[in-house]
């Protein structure tokens, strides 16, 4: 038995967790087993929300919590921690989640991001490669594009079609009116809520500049210009 007193004592908090643990074993690896935590998170839309966590409950159950809570679509979700995705396979606790303080981000990406494994992975056969081949290495591939650099060009184009481009992305005509009135009709503002909801609704099409060229070139918007400028710049 690990523990000095029993399970009911255990349970019933009469003394700190910390104290049940045995010759050789640290009491954190004692607490990674029982103890729920409550971790921050940022949002893409920049809040930090507070989530309880099971330290042996997978990436995958929480990111699937999170999706309900939030309405996110978990095809195009991450989670981040130390700056690497985590792998859906993998408990939080593996990742030495020991204390409040933590801090995830949740990203909203078309492209994933590499673990930590695969990046390891993927530039040691890179690296091989260029010893076989006696090439340089390959250029840095470019950043991933934030949603407000495509939202700043669409709308410097075309400011006014700001309620079409959101039908063409099959956002509901009464969320386009409440973006409409809550933002005043102030077509940055109202882009900014489209490009959000886009990104973050699980009723829209996937996010990526491929759609949203679609849409620009369509027949709806005839924006062959900004469709163009886009391609350009993103794709």
């Amino acid at each position: 038995m690990l523990y000095s007193r029993s399970i009911e004592n255990i349970l019933s908090n009469e003394v700190p967790l910390c104290r049940y643990y045995t010759r050789g074993v640290q009491p954190i690896e004692v607490i990674d087993l029982l103890v729920s935590l409550t971790v921050r998170i940022s949002m893409p839309s920049g809040d930090v929300v507070t989530e309880s966590i099971d330290l042996d409950e997978s990436v995958l159950i929480l990111k699937k919590r999170l999706c309900s809570k939030y309405k996110l679509n978990l095809s195009y979700i991450n989670l981040i921690f130390g700056q690497f995705k985590m792998n859906d396979d993998k408990t939080l606790g593996e990742y030495k989640i020991y204390d409040d303080t933590t801090m995830l981000e949740l990203t909203l990406d078309a492209r994933p991001l590499p673990s930590c494994r695969d990046t390891n992975r993927q530039a040691t056969l890179e690296s091989q490669e260029r010893k076989v081949n006696g090439s340089s290495p390959p250029p840095l591939p470019p950043p991933i594009p934030k949603e407000r650099h495509l939202m700043n060009d669409v709308a410097a184009k075309a400011p006014e079609k700001w309620m079409v481009v959101g039908t063409m992305l099959d956002i509901h005509s009464s969320v386009l009116y409440s973006i409409d009135i809550q933002n005043k009709s102030n077509p940055m503002a109202c882009y900014l809520a489209v490009f959000h909801h886009w990104q973050t609704s699980i009723d829209c099409p996937p996010f990526t500049w491929d759609t949203i060229v679609e849409v620009l070139e369509s027949d709806v918007v005839h924006r062959h210009d900004l469709a163009v400028a886009i391609r350009r710049k993103y794709l």
